[in-house]
């Protein structure tokens, strides 16, 4: 599983971030201030992703795209 994540800040500065480690991508959401980010979630031969506008959808979506569950489901399927 791959995080991509593309955050505009406020000056209209693009900053991209990508990471296997979902510790990582949360700690660089931590102090994050931004106009829009962008997130996908690639597991391999399907992805998952969002453009979001607020830190707490961008929070949710990402716990939703990389639920155990889920992620466990789509690698059985590959």
């Amino acid at each position: 599983m791959k995080i991509h994540l593309k955050i505009e800040n406020r000056n209209g500065k693009a900053k991209s971030y990508c990471s296997s480690k979902l510790r990582r991508i949360y700690s660089i959401l931590q102090g994050a201030k931004f106009n829009k980010a962008h997130l996908r979630v690639n597991y391999g031969h399907i992805f998952n992703e969002g453009e979001y506008f607020n830190s707490a959808d961008l929070k949710k979506a990402l716990s939703a795209f990389t639920e155990k569950p889920l992620v466990d489901y789509l690698k059985n399927e590959g």
